[in-house]
């Protein structure tokens, strides 16, 4: 998983042929520090070169996560050309998993938000 911050989230955004996934933490959370480790495992064992992981510090990253509307941690989003297909929070892997596939299934059917 890939470090990010305001300073660099123009040109990752800029990859238009890839879906990004951001993990929104803080080193604070309990819950972030749980379900960390999971997401970097889907990271390790993602075969598809179109899937990129990105590590967000929510107190480092005002902007960033301003624009996602980010309320909460843990929260992840996936992004393609500049949108956010889907957004979810919470501390369950299942839950990000879920997100991912309904995401890179069809990415016209992702809702914004999913329970």
């Amino acid at each position: 998983m890939i470090n990010t911050c305001d300073d660099t989230i123009s040109d990752i955004l800029n990859d238009c042929d890839s879906y990004l996934f951001f993990y929104f933490s803080a080193t604070w959370c309990g819950p972030c520090k749980k379900l960390l480790p999971l997401v970097e495992e889907i990271d390790n064992r993602n075969k598809n070169d179109k899937l990129k992981f990105y590590y967000v510090n929510i107190d480092d990253n005002d902007k960033l996560c301003s624009s996602c509307n980010i309320k909460q941690v843990p929260s992840y989003a996936v992004v393609k050309d500049k949108k956010v297909l889907g957004l979810d929070t919470g501390s369950d892997i299942l839950k990000v998993g879920n997100l991912l596939k309904a995401c890179l299934k069809d990415h016209n059917s992702c809702d914004k938000e999913t329970s």
